[in-house]
């Protein structure tokens, strides 16, 4: 008795294909930088801070916040995307429980900080504006430039970055 191969290689195929498990999901495209439509967005940052100090028997609080608006400009450059950032509003305080507390506002802030990212989303700084001596406090090298793409935890330090039209 002759048995025809075919038929019982596609009976085969169409069991063990059923057995088969399924297929890797495809992976997501790479992270790539594009200019924003429009090339000019907003961005609302706000920041706040408590430090409890205790000393020599006694404790205090020393809290503060900062909430700040920002102009994003977005233009091609050789290196990736250059971004001027504006600062636009400044709401700034901080307590003091041996003195009066400070207030800042945008006015101590002059000028735009401008960067690059490169194809890496690496930044360099090109400019940073004039900050009067009041108003640096507020202000570390993680601050200044508003980036949305960076996410950083701090222990003592909520900072919350948002989009705003």
């Amino acid at each position: 008795m002759r048995v025809a191969a075919a038929p019982i290689l596609r009976a085969l195929a169409g069991v063990l294909g059923g057995c088969a498990g399924p297929s890797p999901p495809v992976p997501p495209p790479g992270l790539a930088y594009r200019l924003p439509s429009p090339p000019t967005l907003g961005y609302r940052m706000a920041d706040t801070v408590r430090v409890e100090i205790q000393a020599l028997g006694q404790s205090f609080a020393v809290e503060g916040g900062a909430r700040s608006d920002w102009r994003m400009e977005y233009e091609p450059d050789p290196r990736g995307v250059r971004v001027t950032a504006t600062q636009v509003d400044l709401d700034a305080r901080m307590s003091n429980p041996l003195g009066p507390g400070q207030l800042v506002d945008e006015s101590q802030v002059t000028g735009p900080v401008v960067f690059t990212l490169g194809p890496h989303g690496n930044p360099d700084v090109v400019s940073f504006p004039r900050i009067e001596a009041g108003a640096a406090q507020f202000f570390t090298g993680g601050t200044i430039a508003p980036v949305p793409l960076e996410v950083r935890v701090r222990s003592i330090v909520r900072v919350a970055r948002t989009p705003v039209s």
